[in-house]
């Protein structure tokens, strides 16, 4: 009797601890796979380019504005680029401005930078690159260190903005 009344209360005690925890984190563990599975879906649509692409939309929108500027580019880009030069403390700087063709129009204007300097210059001059009135868009930036100074390589592109 005391055995059929221990294995009764222990089958009871198994049902109350299935009920009051076993389920609730087997539906915890079913939502939380569904959440991992969307996730995982999330990331690879965005790894296979079919997500946001946020440099092809920048590029789409400096398009627009290269409508309005295609004779002026080239020239506007080159005084842009060589007065924001003027403002940097780099040393042994290195420029290059030649036309391009930038998505499906013709007239933009690739500009590389080559320079040295502290990193804070160096930082300073990849972000007055991007400032208005200059506005141009950054393709590329690369910072090798050289002992205390820095060297950066900045490809860009020039979209006719007004200096």
């Amino acid at each position: 009797m005391k055995v059929r009344l221990l294995a009764a209360g222990l089958l009871l005690a198994a049902a109350a601890l299935w009920t009051f925890w076993g389920r609730p984190l087997r539906q915890e563990t079913l939502s939380l796979g569904d959440e991992y599975r969307r996730l995982r879906d999330q990331r690879r649509q965005m790894e296979s380019g079919a997500g946001h692409d946020r440099t092809g939309a920048a590029r789409r929108r400096a398009l627009s504005s290269l409508a309005s500027n295609r004779g002026e580019t080239l020239p506007t880009a080159r005084r842009s680029a060589l007065e924001v030069l003027a403002k940097a403390e780099l040393g042994e700087v290195k420029i290059g401005v030649k036309r391009a063709k930038l998505g499906s129009v013709t007239g933009a204007a690739q500009v590389r930078i080559q320079g040295s300097g502290s990193f804070a210059q160096v930082v300073k001059l990849a972000g007055q690159l991007t400032q208005p009135p200059t506005g141009f868009l950054l393709e590329q930036v690369s910072f090798t260190p050289r002992g205390e100074r820095v060297e950066v390589a900045i490809e860009a592109w020039g979209l006719g903005g007004n200096p």
